[in-house]
């Protein structure tokens, strides 16, 4: 008997992250069992109903349909109304966060969100064009920011070598 084998999403799976947000299926783990979620066929935005955040990720589909667990949900996003890149670093953000606070059940890491409470987050949606817009500036910053840490990263090793070089010029006299 020849099982057909899926990639298993789980919670952990999900990325938690404004930028880099869209799942990479190579790293899910294959299953032969059905009954742990329900398989997705199709682009979407996953996200977490468990614990303190929502790990907004979008499946990218192509081919390759996902199994799902019961504590992510998948939603469609209309690309004509919405960046997915920004309505993804809208749930990264503190009003929306405190929203979810009120609606989430339970303590500590354990809490929980039902797909209605998520629902009744309300995100601010200004044009598709302002959408985009932000996305760009957040972008370009990012980039800079990622230059910032590369040069100081190239400067600190820099120093460490001439300073290594300095202490074995100073052991070999």
């Amino acid at each position: 008997m020849n099982l057909k084998t899926e990639k298993l999403l789980s919670v952990r799976d999900l990325k938690d992250d404004k930028i880099d947000f869209t799942l990479d299926v190579s790293t899910l783990e294959d299953t032969d069992l059905r009954s742990n979620g329900s398989l997705v066929s199709e682009s979407c935005l996953l996200v977490a109903s468990r614990w303190r955040t929502l790990k907004p990720t979008f499946f990218d589909f192509k081919d390759v349909p996902i199994l799902k667990r019961q504590d992510i949900f998948a939603f469609r996003v209309n690309d004509k109304i919405v960046d997915k890149a920004y309505l993804i670093n809208e749930l990264h953000a503190d009003y929306v966060l405190e929203q979810l606070e009120s609606y989430r059940i339970g303590v500590g890491p354990m809490q929980v969100i039902s797909k209605d409470d998520l629902m009744e987050v309300v995100i601010k949606l200004p044009s598709l064009e302002e959408q985009r817009a932000k996305m760009q500036g957040i972008y370009e910053l990012s980039e800079k920011i990622k230059m910032l840490q590369d040069e100081r990263n190239a400067l600190a090793h820099g120093t460490s070598v001439n300073q290594f070089n300095e202490f074995a010029s100073l052991n070999t006299h």
